[in-house]
């Protein structure tokens, strides 16, 4: 099937940008959401209503900044569970319907 992709992250738009460029992945998102926190209010205001049909999966490498929040409102959450994002963090307790992935190039493999 065909989905909407869309790059939902955190910070200043123009650098997220740059390096959303310098990755590669920029021409896998038809809109790039950019927010300078993620907070219910931000899924509220910005991320919901940009979600097609209501439904969406959600990839983050943050468990409790893009996973956690979105439990009841994703349909699929993908954590990219060895990204540096999480180095210095203790394992999280992950929920049983959360996919672990190691890479983004994980992903990739899958979705190719």
């Amino acid at each position: 099937g065909r989905y909407h992709t869309m790059c939902w992250t955190r910070g200043e738009s123009e650098l997220q940008r740059r390096v959303l460029r310098s990755s590669g992945l920029e021409s896998y998102f038809e809109q790039i959401i950019v927010v300078p926190n993620k907070t219910a209010v931000t899924i509220l205001e910005h991320l919901l209503p940009a979600a097609v049909d209501g439904q969406f999966a959600i990839v983050g490498d943050s468990h409790d900044q893009d996973i956690v929040p979105l439990k009841g409102l994703a349909t699929v959450r993908v954590w990219i569970s060895g990204s540096k994002a999480n180095q210095h963090h203790p394992k999280p307790d992950v929920d049983s319907d959360v996919i672990v992935l190691q890479s983004v190039g994980d992903l990739l493999s899958l979705i190719r």
